[in-house]
This record gives structure tokens, sequence and C-alpha cells, in this order.
């Protein structure tokens, strides 16, 4: 019996061993948990501040630059894990800054800007500075205006007939041609026109994500005192783009065009 006792008791102290050793890697992986928890917390928190801090510059924010700045908290940090922090604090930006993360077309690389994430209470192209956004609003109203793109030199004539910029000066022109196009708030390329090289201006993707072209020509009709439908064309452009870049705005403020 004393043998058979013995047993037992070897035996609890196995079932007691085993559970202890079951805690104890229970604890161990909870305590690893919370640690991974807690320093992903602090990245995303990281990462929310490095992309307020670049978007002040309205230039495009490469993804290589996001990533560099995380390695210099964690080198461990891999792709996979670098993709969910940036999802993290975009998450974030929204919920918090009210403020998107939207992922630029880039054949080079990914790119983000910050973007208002609702535009209808925003003021119409609000990261620009008051003093450049009445020239970049007639040079975009100008290009939709012509079907989508313009000749370089009939902008500037444009431009200048508008009084917005005067002829002999070349700053204004650089802000169209420097600033707005790292900005993305213009594209301006060359193109070949019947064997003469030419630039022409286009929206930016910026612009695109920023401006609704409906606002722009509520503007439009009511600078020049025309009725709603008196570009019919450009409207019904508008209101599908509009649809498409704007989903969040409320339907109800599109204008409805020819049911009057």
């Amino acid at each position: 019996m004393a043998h058979a006792l013995t047993v037992d008791y070897c035996g609890l102290a196995r079932i007691r061993n085993v559970n202890d050793e079951e805690l104890l890697r229970s604890r161990i992986m909870s305590s690893h948990d919370q640690e991974s928890d807690h320093n992903l917390n602090i990245a995303e928190k990281a990462c929310c501040r490095f992309l307020l801090t670049q978007a002040s510059s309205r230039i495009p924010i490469k993804r290589t630059d996001i990533a560099s700045h995380l390695h210099a908290l964690d080198k461990t940090l891999s792709s996979s894990a670098i993709t969910e922090i940036i999802r993290l604090a975009a998450k974030r930006l929204r919920k918090v800054y009210r403020l998107k993360l939207h992922k630029i077309s880039s054949k080079s690389n990914t790119q983000y800007i910050l973007i208002y994430d609702d535009t209808s209470n925003a003021e119409p192209l609000p990261t620009v500075i008051e003093e450049n956004k009445t020239l970049l609003i007639v040079a975009l109203a100008h290009i939709f205006m012509s079907g989508g793109s313009v000749k370089e030199d009939d902008m500037w004539r444009f431009l200048e007939k508008a009084g917005v910029i005067k002829s002999e000066t070349h700053y204004q022109r650089k802000i169209l041609t420097q600033e707005f196009t790292k900005e993305l708030y213009l594209n301006y390329n060359k193109v070949n026109d019947s064997g003469i090289t030419r630039y022409i201006f286009e929206w930016g993707e910026r612009a695109t994500v920023e401006m609704p072209k409906l606002d722009l020509l509520k503007s439009i009709t009511q600078a020049f005192d025309r009725p709603q439908d008196y570009w019919f064309e450009q409207f019904k452009t508008a209101q599908n783009e509009d649809l498409k870049n704007f989903p969040s705005r409320n339907e109800n403020e599109t204008m409805d065009i020819g049911d009057e």
C-alpha cells in the first residue's frame, strides 16, 4: 500500500508539474502577446505622427520613408508588419482627425497623401495656402472646361486674360509648373504635337480627390450668371466623377440637370 501511495503521489506530482508548465507557457505567451500589442501600438502612434508631420509639406509620402522611420524604432519589423502598422495608423487618422490616407498611382514606388475624409463641409482645396488658391482653382476650371488638358501657351494666355497672373511674372508660372505639380494638384507633361515638343496641363491626382468638380462648376455658373444646365456635358461628367471620387457625399447635394 505504501508503494501504491508513493506511486499515486508521484503521479499527482507529475500532473501538477505538467499543469504548472502549461500555465507557465500560457503566461509567457500571453506576456509576449501583450508586449507585441504594446510595441505595435507605439509603432502605430509613431507612424501617425510621421504622416501628419510629412503631410504639412503637401508632397507625397513614400512608403520607403515610412518604413525607414519605423525601422529606426525597430529594425526587426518585416514588410508585412509595416503594412499592418500603416493600416492601423490610417484607421486612427480617419477616426481621430477625419483624414484619409490615400494611396496614389505611381509607377516607381508606393506613395500616399493625406486628404480630408469628407469634403461636404470643407473649404475647396483645404491644404492650399489662400494666396495661391485662386490661381489653382481658375487653372483647374480651365482644364476641365477645355476637356481635360490645356496646352501651356493657352494656359498662360487664359490666366493673363482672366487677370490671375501678369505676363511679366514668372514666379506665378513656377507655382503651377513646379509647386503644384510636386504636390500633385496638377500634371505638367511633355507631349509631341505634330513634331513639336509642347507641355500640357492636366488635373493631378490630389486635385481629383480633394476638389469635387460639381462644386467647381457651381462656382463657375454663379460667376457667369448662367443656369445650372448651361454646360450640360461638363455637369454630367462632373456628376459621374464625383459619385466615384466622393462616395460619402450626400447624393442630394448633386445637381439635377435637365429635370426642371
